[in-house]
């Protein structure tokens, strides 16, 4: 279920500018009820979330985001299928929705520096 909020959020914070939220949510429902139906439909043992962690990553990447695999090692050693996306960007027109303060480049019109 986290997985399944997490992609909500992650759509809906790149695309809300363009539309109302209600339309854009009614829009994206059914993709994100299948990648849940999807997710649970094969369901992976602890420590080896392979799939689903993949299944993460190809949505923060086609989001805009950059990613990181594999991140983390368990108790045992063994290395981890956590993902990190990181949203660096606030400038390109598939990103509008910026989460830090931005303030003009000086010498540069229309490009934002973050604050």
């Amino acid at each position: 279920m986290r997985i399944f909020a997490t992609l909500g959020l992650l759509t809906l914070a790149t695309a809300l500018h363009a539309q109302d939220a209600a339309t854009y949510i009614a829009r994206q429902t059914p993709a994100l009820v299948e990648t849940y139906k999807d997710l649970h439909a094969h369901p992976e043992l602890s420590h080896h979330e392979e799939r689903t962690s993949t299944i993460l990553a190809k949505g923060l990447r086609e989001a805009g985001y950059t990613v990181a695999e594999h991140v983390g090692v368990y108790p045992d050693g063994s290395h981890a299928f956590g993902v990190v996306g990181i949203f660096k960007d606030c400038r390109s027109s598939r990103k509008p929705v910026c989460p830090m303060p931005a303030a003009s480049s000086p010498g540069t019109p229309g490009v934002k520096r973050l604050a």
